[in-house]
Formats: structure tokens, sequence, C-alpha cells
């Protein structure tokens, strides 16, 4: 069989694509250089990386306390039933296998073992979508501080920074390949990164509102 040939074919396609649409896409910005040669008014672009941002934006911090808390409380609701399940799996391992009572206590150790794993399952599904709810909101607050920054420093344009995508170790030719299309940055001058500067701003105005989240915008 020869997969690993069409697959490095199909790869080897793309990446000739690759360089076919970077070399139109130089003359296209070469072209529009020229244009501009005499132009001051040229575009700003900046790069964000809405990972780091995440992770260290107090909001977020605060958020997933919260969710944690919550989820004490539910765990400490389960622990209570996994108490009585133990206590239920002694009492009927003691019971005789004659005992009448024996099969009684079977249900009621079967029912309580299915109510427990339910709400695990339950709980688990909760919480993601709390997760999920924290993380769709503050991804608003992010978008917000970005245009503020961006009118407020003269910038047009503001990407998220995809070099932090990274290879794997023994990822497979497919994993590459996907990796590789999603890539769009190749280089970007240091200077070009706002990431702690949008991080600071909104951490300062996270504190500066007593830890409370910005407004939504009401829809017009």
């Amino acid at each position: 069989m020869n997969t690993g040939r069409r697959s490095f074919g199909r790869l080897a396609g793309w990446i000739g694509a690759g360089i076919i649409a970077a070399s139109i896409a130089g003359a296209g910005a070469m072209s529009v250089h020229a244009q501009n040669a005499g132009n001051a008014n040229t575009s700003r672009i900046a790069l964000i990386n809405i990972e780091k941002v995440i992770n260290d934006l107090d909001e977020v911090k605060m958020g997933q306390s919260k969710i944690a808390a919550k989820s004490e409380a539910r765990q400490a609701e389960l622990n209570v039933l996994v108490k009585q399940i133990e206590e239920g799996q002694k009492k009927l391992e003691l019971l005789d296998l004659k005992d009448t009572g024996r099969r009684e206590e079977a249900v009621k150790l079967m029912e309580m073992t299915a109510t427990a794993n339910a709400k695990q399952q339950a709980f688990q599904g909760i919480i993601n979508i709390e997760k999920g709810d924290l993380f769709k909101e503050v991804h608003g607050h992010i978008m917000d501080a970005c245009a503020k920054y961006a009118e407020k420093n003269e910038i047009d344009l503001i990407m998220v920074d995809d070099r932090v995508l990274t290879f794997q170790e023994n990822d497979d030719v497919n994993k590459v390949s996907a990796l590789i299309s999603q890539k769009r940055i190749v280089y970007a001058a240091p200077s070009l990164d706002i990431t702690d500067a949008i991080i600071k701003v909104m951490n300062t105005n996270f504190a500066a509102s007593g830890g409370k989240r910005p407004a939504e915008k009401k829809k017009p």
C-alpha cells in the first residue's frame, strides 16, 4: 500500500498551494506598499495571545473560584450518598444468603448506586456549562477591551496570535497537516504583541469596579 506516499503528496500539495498563495499575496502586498509609499496613514496591526489573557484575568480567577465553591457543595452532597452506599454494602455482606431481607437491601443498594452515578454525571455537566458560560462572557469582555484599546491607540486590526498552536510529540501526518492549515501567522515582531497591555487594562478596570464584571451592552 502507498498510503504514506498519498498522505505526503497531499501535504506537499497543500504546502505547494500555500507557497503559490503566499507568492500571490506577496505580490499584492508589494503593490499595496508601492501605492502607499508616500502615504503616512499606514494600517496598524496588533496581536493577542487570548489563552494567556484568559488565564491571567482576575475576572476569570474569581469566576472559577465561585464555580469551585458550588462544586464543593455538590460534592459534599454526593459524598453523603457514597457513604450510605458503603454502609449498605457492608450491611449486605453481613446478611446470610438465605436471609429474606437480603434481596430488599440489595435493591436499595442498587438504587442508591444508580442515583449516585446519575448525580455525579449531572454535576459534571453543570460544571461544564458554568465554565462555558464564564468563558463566553469573558471572551465578550476581551473583545470589548480590545476594541477600546484599538480606538485609543489607533490600531486598525487586532488578531489572535495562532503561533501558540504547537506540534505535539508523535503527532501523525493528519494532525500535523490540520495544524499547519490552521496557522495563519508565520512571523510577527514582538512589538505587535499587546497581550500584557490588555491583561493590565482589564485587571485594573476589574479592580476599580470592586471585582464586578463589566455591564452587558444593551442590544439595540
